[in-house]
């Protein structure tokens, strides 16, 4: 009997830090990881059982959403017909590999990518208070 694969899985299911998903992912991993706790306890399940339980595992583990948070400020419109009067600013947060598009979906980039240029872009530009001043 071949229990690696599975032993495996419910090793990879125990490191997930469940406030990372979404409640209802992490639900349906939780019910797969009892089930498969059962069958690598049952020393009489056949191999077909051990087998069924480490793919139903595996599709819990695969199928976990990343959480995304996004929040605004001004976090309501500050105008008169729910128009915001002052640049809006919008904070996603998020863990794990997450993409981002601003075009519909056309393009894709990465969110850890998109640090990466935002701190390069403030490493190229002057502190305000070394800006020359030019006259003219």
């Amino acid at each position: 009997m071949d229990r690696t694969l599975l032993a495996l899985l419910l090793n990879q299911a125990d490191q997930v830090v469940a406030d990372h998903y979404t409640a209802e992912s992490v639900t349906a991993l939780q019910v797969e990881v009892s089930a498969a706790q059962s069958v690598n306890n049952n020393t009489g399940a056949s191999q077909g059982e051990v087998d069924a339980a480490a793919q139903k595992l595996r599709e819990a583990l695969e199928g976990l959403k990343i959480k995304i948070t996004a929040s605004l400020d001004p976090s309501a419109p500050n105008g008169l017909n729910g128009w915001y009067t002052a640049p809006v600013t919008v904070t996603l947060s998020a863990y794990g590999n997450v993409q981002y598009s601003l075009d519909g979906g056309s393009s894709w980039s990465s969110w850890k990518r998109l640090k990466r240029e935002r701190q390069k872009e403030k490493a190229r530009k002057p502190a305000n208070c070394c800006k020359r001043i030019s006259r003219k």
